[in-house]
C-alpha cells in the first residue's frame, strides 16, 4: 500500500464537512499509519483525535500541489458522500452537509460542481415529494460522477 495523498486529503475533507463520523476517520488513518508510523502527516493526524479543526488545519499545513491529482481527490470526495448518503436517515441533513461541500468542489472542478449543484437543487417544500426527489437528484448526480470520472480514466 502507498501512501496516497489525495485519498488522506478526500477523507479529512469528508470528515470535516461530516460526511463520514470521527470512528470511519480514524480508522481510515490508522490503516496508513500503521504500515507508514515514520509518516509525519499521518503522526499528526493521528495525534488530532475527534477534533475536525485539527484535523482540517494540519491538511491545509501540509497541502502540496506538486504532483497532486485533483481528479483522485475528487473520486474519493464523491465516494465518500455516496457512502455517507447510503447510510443516511434523514435527507435534509445530508442535502445541508452537501451545500456546504458544494462551495469546495465548484473552486476545484466546476463540470463535478454542477453535477452536485444539480442534485441540491430545491423543490417546492410544499410538496410532499422532497425526500423523494432529493434522492433521487442525488442517485441521478452519484451516475453523473461515474461518468465522469469513467470518462476521465479513459483520456
Amino acid at each position: 500500500m502507498d501512501i496516497k495523498k489525495e485519498e488522506i486529503y478526500a477523507m479529512a475533507y469528508l470528515y470535516w464537512f461530516g460526511f463520514c463520523k470521527e470512528a470511519e476517520f480514524t480508522a481510515f488513518i490508522d490503516k496508513y499509519f500503521e504500515k507508514y508510523p515514520e509518516n509525519v502527516l499521518l503522526l499528526e493526524l493521528e495525534w488530532c483525535g475527534g477534533e475536525p479543526e485539527k484535523v482540517l488545519k494540519v491538511i491545509c499545513d501540509y497541502r502540496d500541489d506538486k504532483g497532486f491529482d485533483w481528479d483522485i481527490f475528487m473520486r474519493e470526495i464523491f465516494a465518500g458522500i455516496k457512502r455517507a448518503y447510503s447510510r443516511c436517515e434523514d435527507i435534509r441533513l445530508f442535502d445541508s452537509l452537501c451545500w456546504n461541500l458544494w462551495e469546495m468542489i465548484d473552486n476545484y472542478d466546476s463540470v463535478l460542481g454542477g453535477i452536485l449543484y444539480k442534485a441540491l437543487y430545491k423543490e417546492s417544500k410544499n410538496d410532499g415529494n422532497v425526500p423523494k426527489r432529493m434522492a433521487e437528484n442525488y442517485e441521478k448526480a452519484f451516475e453523473e460522477a461515474e461518468i465522469y470520472f469513467g470518462d476521465k480514466r479513459g483520456k
